[in-house]
């Protein structure tokens, strides 16, 4: 088969995703996803950083903003740190959907693809608007990584996905009216 390295993996992942979740079946525990993730992840991480700065060099001086608190930090950090965390939340709802159906295979399976399926919403995020539709790819992405890795129908995984990105949103929505409801928020 060859070796299969970083870049190998993002061009199959952007243009033959069946080949490449066939190439990354055999791949042992969460490893080699979460290192492939977390890179374009700090990739992504510092050109928006780096985004930041010259946005805001005009009034403060690139300088000036390094060594004071412009929330370039934040970003960088959130940026690091939200795709990585977000990767562990939707693979354990979509893993809790697969074992409801009676799916069989271990967290680590579907970690992979979900994932692997990241990246080029991660990737993608440095454009605007198409970041934010990158994730229908995504879930397009995981879709056929499912079904590649734990070996089901498109069908399953489609369910799998559907249902727990769901019921993710349901909570999302109902932990912001719990917040804002605790700020003195009124929304009905």
């Amino acid at each position: 088969m060859g070796e299969f390295d970083f870049w190998d993996r993002l061009k199959y992942l952007l243009t033959n995703p069946n080949k490449f979740f066939e190439r990354v079946k055999p791949e042992r525990g969460i490893g080699n996803s979460l290192l492939t993730l977390a890179v374009v992840a700090l990739f992504a991480s510092i050109m928006k950083f780096g985004m930041n700065m010259l946005a805001s060099s005009g009034s403060f001086g690139i300088f000036d903003n390094l060594l004071g608190y412009t929330g370039s930090t934040t970003i960088l950090a959130s940026n690091l740190l939200i795709p990585l965390f977000g990767s562990f939340v939707f693979a354990g709802a979509v893993h809790l959907s697969l074992m409801i159906i009676k799916v069989k295979g271990g967290f680590d399976e579907t970690y992979k693809a979900v994932a692997y399926s990241l990246v080029p919403t991660v990737l993608l995020s440095l454009i605007p608007i198409v970041g934010g539709l990158s994730i229908i790819y995504s879930l397009f992405l995981t879709i056929i990584g499912l079904s590649q890795i734990h070996g089901i129908s498109k069908g399953k995984a489609v369910l799998a996905c559907l249902v727990s990105t769901i019921v993710l949103l349901l909570m999302q929505i109902l932990i912001t009216l719990i917040l804002l409801s605790l700020f003195g928020f009124k929304y009905f």
